[in-house]
């Protein structure tokens, strides 16, 4: 086996640890907040990407709800976290991650200078609009929840089997965010159901 081969090999490898740790987080008791955020971490501990965001759906608007990456938040994460993410925001359709919202398919950036679709991020921390980007739509069933983005300073960086795997856990992440949803909607409902007088 190759230098190359086995490179690959072990890329595809911890590709599947990534998504192993995503379907053992508790959807059940994390709040979704939390629980996007230990997804993105999982995706950054098995993979050397540059930056990664989630962007969620609100009405016609997308708008960030976590990132991390190099040199996201600084030294203090929490106390910066809000600050980092707030007033981010994207029409649906408007850029790389809008049209991968719209069309429901993977959109690649291969060159984010070069490339007339890309829109910069509002905050550069979040992405500093030089290389490549993947935006990759996190969806259930037919309704698109929101767009996983990832990053790297180098053009072009991105091969075939990142998009599938990217494809496959932005799939698996859909799936449990609505899960996760629907549980904790019914759990408000029997909170809401057991106040009710008799």
């Amino acid at each position: 086996m190759t230098f190359r081969h086995q490179d690959h090999f072990f890329s595809l490898v911890d590709a599947l640890s990534a998504i192993s740790v995503l379907a053992r987080l508790p959807v059940e008791t994390l709040p979704e907040n939390r629980f996007l955020q230990q997804a993105l971490e999982a995706l950054m501990a098995h993979q050397s990407l540059g930056q990664c965001s989630i962007f969620l759906t609100e009405g016609n608007l997308l708008t960030c709800a976590v990132g991390t990456g190099m040199d996201l938040f600084g030294s203090d994460e929490n106390s910066r976290q809000s600050e980092s993410v707030a007033s981010m925001e994207f029409a649906i359709g408007e850029g790389i991650m809008g049209l991968a919202c719209q069309t429901g398919q993977i959109q690649y950036c291969r060159n984010c200078k070069s490339d007339p679709r890309f829109k910069p991020f509002e905050r550069r921390a979040l992405f500093y609009g030089d290389g490549s980007l993947l935006s990759v739509p996190i969806a259930s069933g037919d309704q698109v929840l929101g767009v996983l983005n990832v990053s790297h300073h180098q053009p072009e960086f991105f091969e075939t089997w990142h998009q599938h795997f990217l494809v496959l856990f932005a799939s698996t992440l859909g799936r449990l965010l609505h899960l996760q949803r629907m549980i904790h909607q019914l759990s408000d409902q029997v909170t809401v159901g057991s106040k009710s007088p008799q």
